[in-house]
């Protein structure tokens, strides 16, 4: 099949087309507009080796499975900053799972030190700042406790502060990936319409044409 015969179907329908991906990025702008704004709290946590020796990687591994354990995540959601949400009937396992999407981690090693990087977001900035700061403290207290052979425990490093600026929705790239979903789905449309057209073609009686 020529190309020419594959691009005619479509631009056929290229108004269908059209209007399909407006219709998409339209509504995916109005949808976008009602974002929250979200605004960044972090803080910095590090372990230094008493021996002068590398930290061994693998560090942040431990830190996510010890924080996500549940002696020490719940009594973080168990507090008064989670009070709403739980007053509005959410148990622990949903709130862990909220709180698991609004961290993000990342290590870094400098020489015998290692410095893991906590970030918290949250539509309101105090609200930020306090729970970045209560998992803070959380992961410094359970480190202090963790006598495990060859453990280098964290301590909070620089206090949790918000970040100076917030994170806006990001119109631009919301609008690109509405874009693309639109033409997408207009494609999409446009051959499903061709396929019923032509089988609805097919589907047509055909009559002789009488003999003079």
């Amino acid at each position: 099949m020529s190309t020419p015969r594959i691009i005619a179907p479509f631009w056929r329908r290229r108004w269908l087309i059209l209007t399909t991906t407006l219709t998409v990025i339209t509504g995916t702008l109005f949808w976008a507009r009602g974002l929250p704004t979200i605004y960044e709290s972090s803080l910095t946590l590090t372990a230094n080796s008493k021996n002068g020796n590398a930290i061994p990687p693998g560090q942040l591994a431990r830190i996510r499975q010890e924080l996500w354990s549940e002696p020490v995540i719940y009594p973080v959601v168990e507090s008064n900053l989670f009070k709403t949400q739980r007053a509005a009937g959410l148990n622990n396992d949903a709130l862990v799972d909220q709180l698991q999407g609004s961290i993000n981690l990342t290590e870094h090693y400098h020489g015998s030190s290692a410095v893991i990087h906590l970030r918290y977001f949250d539509p309101k900035p105090e609200r930020a700042q306090a729970i970045a700061s209560l998992l803070g403290e959380t992961i410094e207290r359970t480190e202090a406790k963790n006598t495990a052979e060859g453990v280098v425990a964290f301590k909070v490093d620089q206090p949790a502060r918000q970040a100076p600026e917030t994170m806006s929705p990001r119109i631009y790239m919301i609008t690109v990936f509405a874009l693309g979903g639109g033409i997408l789905f207009g494609l999409v449309l446009a051959g499903l319409s061709e396929v019923v057209g032509s089988l609805r073609h097919r589907r047509q009686p055909k009559f002789n044409s009488p003999l003079a």
